[in-house]
């Protein structure tokens, strides 16, 4: 690769994209939530889409971590009736991010090579 860090970037999603195959979650249509530092990064967040091959939401709060303990509390006040309404009241706002198809098909056919080497090399 010409450029180390471009490298270094797609190994890292295509090292997820391959956790989330085994986790079965790959490919759904539903979108992977990513929040945190990394969702700020201007091409991080459009890369994962585009190895994972499915929509990445962007949260609107800068802190998901806090963000969660908030709707857990607002749901044991009664605020939310459950899990799912709390969700959906924090992902207005959002963005959601959808694969571009050369770039997804262009990780699709770099997965299984980078699988391949991961076998080959790792005990």
């Amino acid at each position: 690769r010409r450029d180390p860090a471009r490298a270094v970037a797609e190994g890292l999603a295509l090292a997820h994209r391959l956790a989330l195959q085994r986790l079965g979650v790959l490919g759904g249509s539903q979108p992977l939530h990513m929040g945190g530092g990394g969702a700020t990064l201007a091409h991080w967040p459009q890369l994962r889409a585009d190895a994972f091959g499915m929509p990445v939401r962007l949260g609107a709060c800068p802190e998901p971590a806090l963000a969660g303990a908030a709707l857990c509390a607002a749901i044991a006040l009664g605020v939310y009736p459950d899990i799912q309404a709390a969700q959906d009241a924090i992902n207005e706002g959002s963005t959601v991010l959808r694969p571009e198809p050369e770039r997804a098909a262009y990780f699709a056919a770099r997965a299984q090579q980078f699988t391949d080497t991961l076998n080959r090399n790792l005990p």
